[in-house]
């Protein structure tokens, strides 16, 4: 629901437990992720890839089924 960042996180075994990672070091709520991306100017299109590939090539390319595709635009 939230994005997670802690900046005293900073050995790369802590961030791999906290952010899924040894070099990340947040990870972002699909709103907030959206809202930044606004706020750089970017038009943002949240697309469901199970409508656009369907089931079974999204699990064969590795794709999360329950995570849409951000896709940004400037003009």
């Amino acid at each position: 629901e939230e994005t997670l960042e802690d900046s005293t996180v900073t050995e790369p075994r802590a961030r791999e437990r906290t952010f899924g990672q040894r070099d990340h070091v947040r990870i972002y709520a699909l709103h907030d992720y959206v809202r930044r991306l606004e706020a750089s100017g970017f038009r943002v299109e949240l697309v469901d890839m199970r409508e656009v590939l369907g089931e079974e090539a999204v699990r064969r390319h590795g794709l999360n089924p329950e995570e849409p595709l951000c896709i940004g635009r400037k003009d």
